[in-house]
C-alpha cells in the first residue's frame, strides 16, 4: 500500500473502507481555497469556523 494510503488509512481508523485502490494525490490541504484537482482537502475543526 502507498504511503498516502496508509496515512490515510491510519488517520480514519473508524473509517469502512470498501473496493480500496491506490490513490494518487497532487497535495494534501486544509485550505478549501486552494484546493486543486487531484488535490485531497482534510477539513480541520477550529482553523478557521467549525
Amino acid at each position: 500500500m502507498p504511503l498516502v494510503d496508509r496515512i490515510i488509512v491510519q488517520a480514519l481508523p473508524h473509517a469502512e473502507l470498501h473496493h480500496w485502490r491506490p490513490l494518487q494525490v497532487g497535495q494534501i490541504v486544509c485550505d478549501s481555497r486552494r484546493v486543486a484537482p487531484g488535490d485531497l482537502f482534510v477539513a480541520v475543526p477550529g482553523v478557521s469556523v467549525d
